[in-house]
């Protein structure tokens, strides 16, 4: 059972080192900041002292600056569902958020915690199965993610959103006819011609 965060100790400069080390460690400081202080960075002028601070180059920190705002987004977005679960401990949905944020902040094995949490608790919950499977797919393990999204179909048949997940992970698997196939169920169950074009977009 989720049992929230540990204190996590804040250093609000990370040391300086070479431009791709002092970079990688934005997620962790960020996360830990918004988590434990979630003003700290919520001016613009903070979080540029924050990147000055990282002794990048000068070409680089346009993109440690936007690589900054979305970690600090999604640190905020995980205490914002924390509270959520106080106030709704049986609703799953601000869990599966959580899976999201720890997901766009790189923070993997927990977000696979989480969403295992999530399916032994609600073991029909759709979601938790596509969310998990993410977590290996964006690491190149798509026979795993398809795996896990095969169990979420043994429990929803009926879930087009699934059939969908695992047609976008059969096509970065090579897999491109297994990827139509499930395609065609998917949009069989909705009649949505939008997810058409959007999985065209993943073929581009």
């Amino acid at each position: 059972m989720w049992q929230g965060f540990k204190t996590i100790p804040v250093q609000v400069a990370p040391p300086k080192g070479e431009p791709k080390t002092a970079i990688k460690t934005i997620s962790e400081h960020t996360s830990a900041a918004a988590l434990t202080n979630p003003d700290l960075y919520s001016k613009k002028t903070n979080r540029e002292q924050y990147i000055n601070s990282l002794g990048i180059a000068d070409d680089e920190k346009k993109q440690a600056l936007a690589d900054f705002d979305k970690y600090a987004e999604s640190a905020k977005g995980l205490k914002d569902e924390i509270e959520n679960i106080k106030k709704d401990p049986l609703n799953p949905e601000p869990k599966l958020k959580i899976v999201d944020h720890f997901i766009q902040l790189g923070r993997t094995e927990e977000a696979r915690k989480m969403a295992d949490e999530i399916i032994t608790a609600y073991p029909d919950y759709s979601p938790a199965y596509g969310y998990k499977a993410k977590t290996y797919a964006d690491k190149g393990d798509t026979n795993m993610a398809i795996n896990i999204i095969n169990q979420g179909i043994e429990k929803n048949p009926a879930d087009a959103s699934l059939y969908y997940n695992r047609a976008t992970t059969k096509n970065v698997a090579g897999d491109t006819e297994g990827a139509v196939k499930d395609l065609d169920i998917s949009m069989g169950m909705t009649q949505n011609p939008h997810l058409l074009q959007k999985f065209l977009f993943y073929l581009e």
